[in-house]
C-alpha cells in the first residue's frame, strides 16, 4: 500500500502542475512529472482477518456459557465461606464484603473499559461506512466528465466495487475473495487513471477525480483496519474474565459466611453481568447479526447507481401534484 499511496500524490501533483501550465506557467514543469506506470498489484485478502478470543463462540452459546461459569464460582466461593464459618476463627462479615465490592467495583472498571473500546469501535464503522458510501458517490459523479473509454469503465468498476461492499456485508464467509476483487478493482482504476494524464488530460476537473478516488481507496484501507483489525486485545478479555471469576467467588464466600444461599441475587447478577459480556462481544464483532452496522447507505448508493441517468432525472423533477385544469363556473 506504501507503493501505491506514494505515487498517487506524485500523479495528484502532476496534475496540478498541469492546470497551472494551463493558466500560463509554462509547459516545462508538466514535463518533469509523468505519471509512474502502473504500481504492482498488493495481495491482500485473509491478511485483514483478526480472529477475537472469542469469535468461535455464538453469542446465545457464550451467553449461557457465563452465565453457568458465574453461578458455578458463587456456589464455589459459598462452600469455601460455609466452611470457613463452621471454624472457630473466622473472618467477619464487615471486612469480607468490604474487600468483595471492592473486587466488583474494579470488575465494573474493568467491563466500562472494555465496553467503551468495543463501543467506539462500533460508532467508528458505522462513520467509516458513511465516509466511505460519500465518497464512492463523489467519485461515481465526477467520472462523469471523463472522456471516453476511461469513463465508461471506470464507472463500471465503481459498481462492481458498490456490489462487493453490499455482498461482503450479506455474506461476510466470502470476505477474503471479496476483499482481492476489491483490489484488482482499485489496480484496474487506477490503470484507467494513469493512462488519462499519459493522454494529455490534466485540468481541474481531473484533479478533483484523482482526489476523490484516493480518498475511495484509503477509506477501503480505514474500514478494514476498523472492522477486521481494531478488536479488543485478548489479554483484555483474559484479564475480565479472570477477574470476574474471582469475584464472583468473593460474592459467594460472602454468602457462605453470612449463612444465606443469595440464590436470587446470584441469579440476576449472572443474567446482568453475561448480558453486558455478550452485547460486548457483539459489538465487536464486526460480522455480527445481532449488531451489525447498518447498510442503508450504501444500499441506497447501490439502488442510485444501478439506476439509468434518464430514469434518475425523470424522478427527481417529478411534480408532486398536477395542476387540475380550470373550469368555467357553470
Amino acid at each position: 500500500m506504501n507503493t501505491r499511496r506514494n505515487r498517487r500524490p506524485h500523479l495528484a501533483t502532476v496534475i496540478a502542475l498541469a492546470a497551472a501550465t494551463s493558466a500560463g506557467m509554462g509547459t516545462a514543469l508538466v514535463a518533469r512529472g509523468q505519471p509512474a506506470s502502473q504500481p504492482p498489484p498488493i495481495q491482500h485478502g485473509a491478511s485483514y482477518l483478526t480472529v477475537g478470543l472469542l469469535d468461535g463462540i455464538p453469542l446465545l452459546l457464550l451467553f449461557v456459557t457465563i452465565v453457568a461459569v458465574v453461578l458455578v464460582a458463587i456456589w464455589l466461593g459459598s462452600l469455601l465461606g460455609r466452611r470457613r464459618g463452621r471454624q472457630a476463627q473466622h473472618e467477619a462479615e464487615g471486612p469480607v464484603g468490604t474487600v468483595a465490592a471492592s473486587i466488583l467495583g474494579l470488575l465494573a472498571f474493568v467491563l466500562a473499559f472494555t465496553f467503551g473500546l468495543a463501543s467506539t469501535r462500533f460508532d467508528q464503522r458505522k462513520q467509516v461506512l458513511l465516509d466511505e458510501a460519500e465518497s464512492i458517490g463523489t467519485t461515481y459523479l465526477r467520472a462523469e466528465m471523463l472522456p471516453q473509454p476511461q469513463r465508461e469503465r471506470i464507472r463500471r468498476c465503481l459498481r462492481e466495487y458498490v456490489d462487493l461492499r453490499v455482498e461482503a456485508a450479506q455474506q461476510s464467509a466470502r470476505l477474503p475473495a471479496l476483499l482481492a476483487r476489491s483490489h484488482k478493482l482499485h489496480d484496474e482504476m487506477w490503470a484507467e487513471t494513469t493512462a488519462l494524464v499519459a493522454a494529455g488530460h490534466t485540468s481541474k476537473i481531473d484533479a478533483l477525480f484523482i482526489e476523490s478516488l484516493n480518498r475511495t481507496f484509503d477509506l477501503h484501507t480505514r474500514r478494514a483496519a476498523v472492522a477486521l483489525l481494531y478488536r479488543i486485545p485478548d489479554s483484555v478479555w483474559i484479564v475480565l474474565l479472570g477477574m470476574s471469576v474471582v469475584s464472583m467467588v468473593g460474592v459467594g464466600y460472602l454468602f457462605g459466611l453470612s449463612g444465606s444461599s443469595g440464590l436470587p441475587v446470584s441469579l440476576a447478577l449472572a443474567l446482568v453481568f453475561s448480558t453486558v459480556i455478550a452485547v460486548t462481544a457483539a459489538l465487536d464483532r464486526p460480522k455480527s447479526k445481532f449488531l451489525g452496522v447498518n447498510q442503508a447507505a450504501m444500499l441506497e448508493l447501490q439502488r442510485t447507481m444501478q439506476t439509468p441517468p434518464a430514469a434518475q432525472s425523470q424522478h427527481s423533477h417529478r411534480p408532486d401534484k398536477v395542476a387540475k385544469p380550470q373550469h368555467a363556473d357553470r
